[in-house]
């Protein structure tokens, strides 16, 4: 073989190397929020997505309903990302909230989340939640690629994996705030992700 082709064979290893990579655990988190001026007595809500890593205008996720046990489809990305700056001025999120989404997820590479603003599409529309939100109203939870599906109680698959699914929910002092963490491991072996939603915790 030329050495033309061994470097093409090499860049294809690269790259398929790569593809593996970023077929991983994608998992994330989500929360609605009430927004603007008048925040504290108005309705008006607007979702937001906490990722691992970037992504486009119109990507899909799907929240897990977690008292019924099945996906939800779908939240989708409707801003570029967001910094806390933007999401306390162009948003007016308080400073508390703001500081929990963008607060890091442990996906294994450290840093700050990547925060965007999402809107419920198909069968998220309308839908009626049950049980597993907190009494103040700030809604939120496991946020999964738009193929996940239900695997049986407690577990989820997407990406062609199934993966175990543990919640943890810790209350801090005097009700000041929460955090919900959820645990995905892998049926077939290999590194867990972890995904920590805060509600007003910093």
């Amino acid at each position: 073989m030329s050495m033309k082709g061994v470097t093409a064979v090499v860049f294809s290893l690269l790259a398929a190397a790569g593809s593996a990579h970023a077929a991983g655990p994608s998992a994330g988190g989500w929360r609605s929020l009430p927004i603007g001026p008048a925040y504290s007595v108005s309705e008006q809500r607007s979702a937001f997505v906490m990722l691992p890593a970037d992504a486009g205008k119109g990507t899909r996720f799907t929240v897990m309903d977690l008292t019924r046990w099945q996906p939800v489809c779908c939240l989708e990305v409707s801003s570029p990302r967001l910094q806390q700056a933007t999401l306390e001025h162009s948003y007016q999120v308080p400073g508390v909230w703001a500081s929990d989404l963008t607060s890091g997820l442990d996906n294994g590479a450290g840093g700050a989340s990547h925060v965007f603003a999402a809107r419920p599409v198909g069968r998220l529309l309308g839908y009626r939640f049950e049980g597993h939100f907190i009494e103040s109203g700030e809604w939120g939870g496991l946020l999964l690629p738009a193929d996940a599906q239900a695997a049986g109680a407690g577990k989820v698959s997407f990406g062609g994996a199934t993966y175990t699914v543990v919640r943890t929910v810790d209350t801090l002092p005097d009700d000041d705030g929460g955090l919900e963490t959820y645990r995905l491991t892998p049926e077939t072996g290999g590194a867990a992700q972890t995904v920590d939603v805060r509600f007003g915790t910093n």
